[in-house]
């Protein structure tokens, strides 16, 4: 089982994190940059919305920085690639 990003409603116990192969610490830090993610891909909708597609296109930027495998981030940063170019 691969920790994938998923924000944990609860608190994490050390066995689900042996699961994983993780430490508690190592889950809830992944979480707290998923959480960062999804605040990064939130402000790039924001400006998306104001039609500030280069504004957008950072914040998107970022959000996979933090999370690679963010597929909604990915998404929305190639829709403002085409619309850019």
């Amino acid at each position: 089982m691969e920790f994938t990003g998923v924000l944990c409603a609860r608190p994490i116990q050390p066995d689900q994190a042996e699961e994983l192969g993780l430490t508690v610490a190592e889950v809830q830090q992944r979480a707290a940059r998923a959480r960062q993610a999804l605040e990064a891909y939130e402000l790039g909708g924001d400006e998306l919305a104001k039609y500030y597609e280069a504004d957008a296109a950072t914040h998107f930027e970022r959000a996979l920085e933090l999370d690679p495998d963010f597929a909604a981030a990915k998404l929305q940063l190639l829709l403002v690639k085409s619309i850019s170019s």
